[in-house]
């Protein structure tokens, strides 16, 4: 199997010993194969190795960064998804946080307003029935006030009509009564009125 590789190798090293041994069929048979399209076995390895070289160089110091770099930034990308996808999250959370504590508010805001009303209705109950209470003791003392402002008057009138009815018995009379005569007739003009 060395065999094959020794006119290639002789070929590299010295291009005049590239000449294969006459007993060699493999490499008679690649140059049988090559030969018309102008490719020399020497050369063909050469070109192969060279090709290696430059292909380890370029994995080494272009492909291999450029593949460092775009697996950072596939992780990079990954992370800001999940991180868009965590926010949306967040903002789906936030949004029905938001809405339960509007909902609590209004409830709670209806409490009050119902509360205050409640609150409004008791005090303006309170309020009429004071009044009314009011209106009625007021009612109550001037009815009061009137029962005793005609009884006042009553007495008034009755000692004015005894008065009268005393005067004008002692001039019909033509006399002087005496005090019980006086409180007798006083008493019997109080008892007429009373009747009437």
């Amino acid at each position: 199997m060395l065999d094959v590789f020794i006119p290639f190798i002789a070929a590299v090293t010295d291009p005049a010993a590239a000449a294969p041994p006459a007993g060699n069929a493999f490499v008679e048979f690649l140059r049988n194969i090559y030969g018309p399209f102008g490719v020399e076995p020497s050369r063909l390895l050469m070109q192969a190795i060279d090709f290696g070289i430059v292909a380890y160089i370029l994995y080494r110091f272009a492909f291999k960064p450029v593949l460092v770099t775009m697996d950072e930034r596939q992780k990079k990308i990954a992370e800001g998804l999940q991180y868009a996808e965590d926010m949306k999250l967040k903002l789906a959370d936030a949004k029905n946080k938001h809405s339960e504590i509007l909902r609590r508010a209004s409830i709670e805001a209806q409490e009050i307003v119902t509360n205050a009303r409640n609150a409004a209705k008791g005090i303006v109950d309170k309020a009429t029935a004071s009044a009314s209470q009011q209106a009625e003791a007021i009612i109550k003392n001037g009815k009061l006030a009137n029962a005793l402002e005609r009884q006042q008057m009553l007495a008034e009138l009755r000692r004015e009509v005894a008065q009268l009815v005393l005067e004008t018995t002692s001039r019909v009379l033509a006399r002087d009564l005496t005090n019980d005569e006086r409180a007798r007739f006083a008493n019997t003009a109080a008892q007429d009125l009373l009747k009437n």
